[in-house]
Parts: C-alpha cells; structure tokens; sequence
C-alpha cells in the first residue's frame, strides 16, 4: 500500500503543481484585459470569460510594443519616456535599476545565467552548483587583483534566492550543463541529476 501511494504521489504532485503555477499565470495575466476597452472585453462579446484570454492578449501587447519600439518614432518615444522617468526622484532610481538588470538578462550578446558553474561553497571542499552573472565591475574591480567572475549560487529549492559572490575565475570549474538541466538539478535537491556526457 505504502508504494503504491507514494507511486500515485509521484505522478499527482508534479500535475498539481503544474497546474497550481498556471492557474496564477493565468490569473495574472488576465488582468491584462483591463488595458481592453469594455467592449471589446471577452466577457462582453461572448457573455462570459475565458480563461487565460489575458495570456494572448499579454503576448499581444509585448509584440505590439516591440514592433513599435524597433523602429526609429519608437525609438524616440522610448528615449523621451525614459527622460520623463529619469526626472521623478524615487521612480527613476526603482525604473534604472530593473531596466539595467533587464538588459543584462534578456541581452542576446549577454552572458549572464547563461553557464551553469561548480564552485566550492560555503567553504573550501564544498561544492555546489553556481551561474555566471558576468565580471565584477565599478570601483569593486579596482580592489580585486587578478581575473574575478560573478557569479549567483541558488539556494534549494527556491533558486529565486540565492547569494551574489565574486570569484577567481581560476576557483570556478565550468561545466558541460545546460542551464535548465543546471536548475533541475537544484530544485530537486540533486535527486534529478542531468545525464552524464562522456568525453573523448
């Protein structure tokens, strides 16, 4: 009895926890709709709601802005837009700083999150999964002597949380892993390891 319920635990906790996640998406994304005149709301042409309708109409308003925003008014919009933000005190300190680490994250000529790392953590003869977030910068780098990278170790199993470090780049070990497979094998608290590759 005993394997049996943990067999059917094995298979309705992931489910669950699938659908958990995108019901909150959803929900989410549907507040998107408020951007929708009344009537032209789901609920208005059709009598009742659709769920998840929020997420195409999300996706829809990114592509719009992107399309706007490549060509050269968009540019000029974006440019004025972030002027006006950079005038509002509080605002502008909130707006350069995610809009910096934004830019890092989804830059296609970026490197961060886009290694998986072995490192020795929290002490020397530990080791532990880490991400490469990119090389120390400002007056950090004027104190550190020698090549240093930065890098984000994820804690388990929430790897939205995690520590900032800084270390010799000859102290990192860079491994044959895909990020993803990289962040499975953390939230599963090294139960789902990746496949091994072998080398030649």
């Amino acid at each position: 009895m005993k394997r049996y319920f943990i067999t059917g635990l094995l298979i309705w906790v992931p489910l669950a926890i699938t659908a958990w996640v995108l019901t909150l998406i959803a929900g989410a994304a549907d507040q998107s709709l408020r951007f929708l005149p009344e009537s032209a709301r789901p609920s208005s042409i059709l009598g009742y709601d659709i769920p998840g309708a929020g997420i195409a109409v999300s996706l829809l308003i990114i592509l719009i802005t992107g399309i706007l925003a490549a060509n050269f008014i968009g540019q000029r919009l974006v440019q004025w837009w972030e002027r006006l933000l950079a005038r509002i005190p509080v605002v502008s300190s909130i707006y350069n700083s995610v809009k910096q680490v934004s830019d890092t994250l989804f830059s296609s000529s970026g490197n961060a999150f886009r290694k998986a790392l072995l490192v020795q953590y929290p002490r020397r003869g530990s080791w532990t999964i880490a991400l490469l977030t990119g090389i120390p910068g400002g007056d950090v780098q004027n104190h550190l002597k020698g090549d240093y990278v930065s890098v984000y170790v994820p804690t388990t199993p929430n790897p939205t949380s995690g520590f900032f470090l800084m270390m010799p780049k000859n102290e990192v070990i860079e491994l044959d892993m895909a990020v993803d497979e990289a962040l499975k094998y953390i939230i599963s608290m090294g139960v789902v390891a990746p496949p091994s590759k072998t080398k030649y």
